[in-house]
């Protein structure tokens, strides 16, 4: 069977070194990105040369229509997805306190951290849930993947409120999906890496509120990820793994 992965927020950091290890794996590849045409470009031809399939879409995950197309587009190019990471993050940005919160802000970092991960996660269910009415045909199972992130960074520094409330939804959402997708042949697990991997998206805002993620950092988080997808660890359904201390789960 063609196995097929799709990651969002794949043009840099940690979604970049998840599509390059997919590749590395024996996966061919599809990836969005938001602005950075040349970074996904990039990645795209680190993919290829490897001997895989790539397929670097521009899509904005706040949009509903575009998710669709996305999805639309593996099934046309590459075949279904038989496995999803949901990488993609809203800018962490300056750290507010709840009475400087507003409303726009919050709805775009809700936007991406949580309904977009619900609407990529509905539509990859469409296509690999084995079972249930509605679904497609024939369909093999497979895996998902959601990143959060601890709350506080290496140097000390905190993420925000609103991020720590959005990385929080993520987990209990995985471990509802788990729960919610047990028998029809898919696995739904969270990593958790330390809070730098709140900018590391081609979906955030860049910030200095926050230490950068270095590459050998981020393609750690990629294997811990391709272990899940993999099963190499044999990862039930419905953890949260640390990727800052081995051996911890959520």
């Amino acid at each position: 069977m063609r196995k097929v992965i799709i990651v969002t927020g794949g043009s840099r950091g940690i979604g970049a070194a998840t599509a390059v290890a997919a590749a590395r794996a024996g996966y061919d590849v599809a990836f969005n990105y938001r602005a950075d045409h040349a970074a996904a470009e990039a990645v795209a031809d680190s993919i290829t040369g490897l001997g895989r399939k790539a397929l670097a879409m521009h899509a904005d995950l706040t949009s509903e229509a575009d998710i669709k197309r996305m999805f639309r587009e593996v099934d046309q190019e590459l075949g279904p997805a038989t496995a999803l990471v949901n990488n993609a993050s809203a800018g962490e940005g300056p750290r507010r306190r709840l009475d400087d919160m507003e409303v726009e802000s919050l709805s775009n970092l809700f936007g991406v951290n949580v309904v977009a991960t619900l609407l990529c996660t509905r539509e990859a269910v469409r296509r690999m849930s084995t079972q249930g009415e509605g679904f497609d045909d024939g369909n093999a199972g497979g895996t998902i993947i959601n990143v959060s992130c601890a709350p506080l960074a290496s140097d000390g520094s905190r993420l925000g409120l609103d991020h720590i409330a959005s990385k929080g939804a993520i987990e209990h959402v995985t471990r509802a999906l788990a729960e919610e997708l047990s028998g029809e042949g898919i696995r739904v697990n969270a990593v958790r890496p330390r809070a730098e991997s709140a900018k590391a998206s081609d979906d955030d805002d860049e910030s200095d509120s926050l230490p950068p993620l270095d590459r050998a950092t981020c393609e750690a988080i990629a294997e811990a990820i391709m272990r899940l997808i993999e099963d190499e660890g044999g990862a039930d359904s419905g953890q949260i793994v640390d990727v800052e201390r081995p051996g911890r789960t959520g």
